[in-house]
């Protein structure tokens, strides 16, 4: 890259959040001149659309009133996937310059490394709000953009997309950030109260008890006693991380209290503060059924085989070696049958049963006529096609390897909602 990208814009250097941005993108080795942006084509863009219809379903009606807020700011809403890609955008786009709308539109892809310093990207770098006004973006090409950003959360802690506001970088923006930051609050509100199951518990909690019963209250969910999903305030409070739903008890959090149901607010004391709480109990309670046998596992010490499960039930995925014969997928089926993904199916894929010409296709799917002989309409792919329980790849090494970073890819991004780890094994 030619010259030093920060004397673009000196006030960079003020601000750490944006310093490190850039220091990224140097990483990354972006020109800011470039005018070479990653854009998915329509085959690909219906693909990622279809895959992510909950989350535009469930965000629609913040989105829309979040247009309506912002239309006297020339500014459009937008939501993004978990990799920048842009889904859907809503509000006056013939108000922005050409290049604008084209850039904004669905099928740009957003992230830090594709398009340097920008809201949508930088807050998935950072896994945390931001706004980035005019000269602040990396590329030039971005510099008469104004754009707010708040990453959205799923109720098991996983980043399922971002909401962004994007408009003229010369209009006065002082309430845009809050707006944004509201609006993904409530989305992930709605999110944690749409999905709970009637067999789980729901505890809400606040310091002002007139805060309870809005998108304002901490909210955790429980499996019986098992910690399993929550919203990102009640995350932020208690210091938790996605990784410990499954691992923490109600026990564990409020040693204090009896997990019993409590409909008018009660005072609570924890290291955190003083807070004011309700937990709702079960509408429905789970069937009685024995408890599963222990686990046996071909291991020196139980312990190896409980670490393994935690890893699973903590949506880690993992990696199982071992010679022909040695018990690979008894393994994984017996990891299943005791994780929390148990309600799921448990599939098991033998990529050497596969052609090697056809795997990609088999396990990710196609575009239609995609190559001679392909369906008219495409194929989807076992594992795009999975929605819950656990996938478990058998001979996974026989794969190509330009078929391997798909395959890592989808370990990491667990797409679904409900998605299980995959379970790769050589």
């Amino acid at each position: 890259m030619a010259g030093n990208p920060f004397l673009l814009a000196p006030e960079v250097n003020a601000n750490p959040l944006l310093s490190d941005s850039w220091s990224r993108c140097q990483r990354y080795g972006l020109d800011p001149a470039t005018e070479d942006f990653p854009r998915l084509g329509a085959g690909e863009l219906a693909d990622r659309l279809a895959s992510h219809r909950g989350l535009q379903q469930l965000a629609q009606p913040v989105v829309e009133a979040l247009s309506r807020q912002v239309a006297d700011l020339q500014s459009v809403v937008i939501l993004s996937d978990p990799d920048g890609l842009v889904l859907h955008t809503l509000g006056d786009t013939q108000a922005l310059q050409k290049a604008q709308r084209v850039a904004l539109a669905p099928g740009n892809l957003w992230s830090e490394s594709g398009r340097g310093t920008n809201a949508i990207g930088t807050a998935l770098a950072i896994d945390d709000g931001c706004e980035i006004d005019g000269r602040q973006h990396f590329l030039t090409r971005n510099q008469n953009l104004y754009c707010a950003a708040m990453p959205l959360q799923r109720p098991d802690g996983s980043i399922a997309g971002v909401l962004d506001i994007s408009g003229p970088a010369n209009f006065p923006h002082q309430h845009t950030f809050g707006w944004v930051k509201a609006a993904a609050k409530q989305i992930e509100y709605l999110w944690v109260k749409q999905s709970l199951h009637p067999e789980q518990w729901l505890m809400s909690l606040h310091r002002q008890v007139d805060k309870l019963d809005s998108v304002e209250e901490l909210l955790l969910v429980f499996s019986d006693n098992v910690l399993t999903a929550g919203n990102r305030l009640a995350m932020r409070e208690f210091g938790l991380s996605a990784a410990q739903f499954g691992q923490l008890t109600f026990a564990s959090l409020f040693p204090t209290l009896t997990q019993t149901a409590v409909s008018v607010p009660l005072p609570l004391t924890t290291p955190q503060d003083r807070y004011h709480y309700r937990l709702r109990a079960p509408t429905r309670r789970r069937v009685a059924v024995s408890a599963p046998p222990a686990m046996h596992l071909p291991f020196t010490s139980p312990r190896e085989g409980e670490k393994l499960l935690r890893l699973l039930n903590a949506g880690i995925a993992l990696c199982i070696e071992g010679e022909t014969g040695s018990g690979k997928e008894y393994v994984s089926r017996t990891l299943h049958r005791h994780s929390r993904w148990r309600s799921g199916k448990f599939v098991a894929i033998n990529c050497a049963a596969i052609p090697e010409s056809l795997i990609e296709s088999e396990l990710f799917g196609y575009q239609p006529g995609a190559f001679t002989g392909a369906s008219k309409n495409g194929y989807i792919g076992k594992i795009a096609r999975l929605t819950a329980g656990c996938c478990f790849l058998m001979r996974s090494a026989i794969c190509r390897w330009r078929c391997r970073p798909a395959s890592c890819a989808s370990c990491r991004r667990k797409r679904s909602l409900r998605w299980a780890p995959v379970a790769a094994c050589r």
